[in-house]
């Protein structure tokens, strides 16, 4: 990995080519585009690392740019260019997820403070990581005493492994220059506890309160070195000290590899030890959830129901493939308590939608719910529900499901049974009259047991329980509901 390269997105000539000439300047790679559509297809063909947009342009407005450049690479920062007093368009843009904002007139040094902010390797809150490249190093190097050529080739190896240990033409007295709070990734040094403790020591009988200084120790450190640091810290008079172990937060500010995904990579790329290293972090990065996002612009179902009264609307939307991706569940009666509860619940549906739980599970688990609102719907397929939850996850089944799918759930509706004695019926005519017939005698004496999949026998005829709703089953010459045990009137 080389220097840095940033795309420049800007329609007027004069500007474009005053920012490139000053970033080039600094030392960074830099393409510059006066079409935005021009810009995002060399983005999804190469490499970048940093995007700066122009607010205003004719083609495509910068909070567009930063929405489609969100859409191509989350982790990839964006920097807006706005006009000078227009706070509330740079806000907007960092809504949409900008990293920060430029205004016009802007210096060098601005710029490049913003550029250098931008491109450090800084973990997020909400996920996804930005790329620390340290401008020290190259200094550092030259106060050393270093050639340029020497200087270029050590910051190229650093660049490439992450580290400057092992950097040709470095002398090993001069590794402790670069010593940092942590490991460098690939690297083996890193300031000792006690640095830190003696640095906040020696600044202490000037301060008449406490300081403030996270002492770093390794991931590897053991209890008894950690308690050596708190005894060391009371020994030498600090007032205050806090011991951070690398790695013991999930999410970690600061981190000197990116994501699980890059650490993984980086580490295999070495020694064997970092092959198991990088293969432990990749198992980690694959069992993670990975959510299922829908498109911005897409296809939707919307259902009117009504339940003893209550009315409402389903609105399902669709992913590419016509499988649903998130519920709306909309009561008539708004801001009443089943109209929040159904709000909310409609959310963790869609949660769970995107987040890959099978909708057949779902149907399977939260059908045939009880409770009010209960009564008839008026929907031929499904004339009875036992609650607004039963209601809708029997039309999700019968919409979204199919038939082998609603069998194992115990979900079969007439025209599936129809369709099963059709297929039954003439998969039997095939082996003759005879086999027919005791195929027929079976299937109406057949009985259900607790491990049968499907909720009813075969009765296209049956009626529906006055009590609850479900379709009944044949007892004698009367019927029996299953579900709550009432009776037609005669077994």
């Amino acid at each position: 990995m080389s220097r840095a390269t940033l795309m420049i997105i800007d329609d007027h000539d004069i500007m474009r080519e005053s920012l490139k000439e000053t970033l080039a300047r600094a030392g960074y790679v830099v393409r510059d585009f006066a079409s935005p559509t021009e810009a995002m297809s060399a983005l999804a063909r190469g490499r970048c690392d940093l995007v700066i947009t122009d607010m205003k342009m004719p083609e495509m407005d910068g909070l567009d740019v930063v929405s489609k450049v969100n859409e191509h690479d989350p982790d990839l920062p964006v920097v807006v260019v706005t006009a000078y007093g227009t706070i509330e368009t740079a806000v907007e843009a960092m809504k949409r997820g900008a990293f920060d904002y430029i205004s016009k007139p802007f210096r060098a040094d601005e710029i490049e403070l913003v550029v250098q902010k931008a491109l450090k390797h800084k973990r997020l809150v909400g996920g996804g990581t930005l790329r620390i490249v340290n401008d020290t190093v190259p200094s550092a190097l030259k106060n050393l005493g270093y050639s340029d050529d020497e200087v270029k080739e050590m910051v190229a190896y650093v660049d490439e492994h992450s580290t400057i240990e092992g950097a040709p033409h470095l002398d090993e007295g001069h590794l402790p220059v670069f010593d940092c709070a942590f490991r460098a990734l690939g690297g083996e040094r890193a300031v000792h506890y006690m640095g830190h403790l003696k640095m906040v020591a020696a600044a202490q009988p000037f301060i008449s309160g406490a300081i403030s200084k996270t002492i770093n120790v390794p991931e590897n450190v053991t209890v008894d070195e950690i308690s050596q640091a708190y005894m060391e810290a009371w020994r030498l008079g600090a007032k205050a000290v806090a011991v951070y172990r690398d790695g013991s937060k999930r999410t970690q500010p600061l981190a000197t590899a990116g994501s699980v995904s890059a650490r993984a990579s980086a580490a295999s790329a070495g020694t064997a030890a970092g092959a198991a290293t990088g293969a432990a972090w990749a198992a980690e990065f694959t069992t993670q959830p990975v959510r299922r996002k829908l498109a911005d612009e897409r296809q939707s179902l919307t259902h009117k129901f009504s339940i003893g009264g209550h009315k409402g609307y389903i609105t399902v939307g669709l992913f590419e493939d016509g499988t649903p991706g998130e519920i709306f569940i909309t009561m008539a009666k708004q801001g009443s308590t089943i109209s929040g509860l159904m709000d909310s619940f409609a959310c963790m549906t869609s949660f769970a939608l995107q987040y890959h739980v099978p909708l057949k599970f779902l149907v399977g688990k939260l059908s045939h719910a009880r409770y009010e609102p209960s009564g008839w719907t008026g929907n031929p397929e499904l004339p009875y529900a036992k609650s607004i939850t039963d209601y809708v996850f029997r039309w999700l089944g019968l919409r979204f499901l199919s038939t082998e799918e609603r069998a194992e759930i115990g979900m079969q509706t007439e025209k599936d049974l129809e369709a099963l004695e059709e297929m039954e019926a003439g998969e039997t005519a095939e082996d003759g009259a005879k086999k027919v017939a005791a195929v027929t005698v079976a299937s109406r004496s057949m009985d259900i047991g607790a491990g049968d999949p499907i909720a009813f026998a075969p009765q296209p005829d049956a009626p529906l329980c006055q009590g609850c709703g479900s379709l009944m089953v044949r007892s004698g010459v009367c019927y029996k509901c299953m579900n709550c045990g009432a009776t037609s009137g005669c077994s």
